[in-house]
């Protein structure tokens, strides 16, 4: 059975309002790689940029990304 964690993801480009705190698949670390466990996070000016689709020509990232975890 995978465990699960909480997570803010976007799904698409637009305002805050469409930024979601929702369960994901905790990621399994393969060999040579560490799971960390996040106790607090942010989010920032750029985060918001990422978000809005202003800056996707220079930052490109994809459709479905998770901004902030949370367990």
């Amino acid at each position: 059975m995978m465990t699960t964690m909480k997570a803010v993801h976007i799904h698409s480009y637009g305002s805050p309002e469409i930024i979601t705190y929702e369960n994901a698949l905790r990621p399994e670390p393969s060999e040579g790689e560490v799971l960390i466990r996040v106790q607090a996070a942010g989010v920032n000016s750029i985060d918001w940029k990422i978000c809005s689709g202003k800056i996707k020509p220079i930052f490109r990232t994809s459709k479905y990304s998770i901004l902030i975890i949370k367990k």
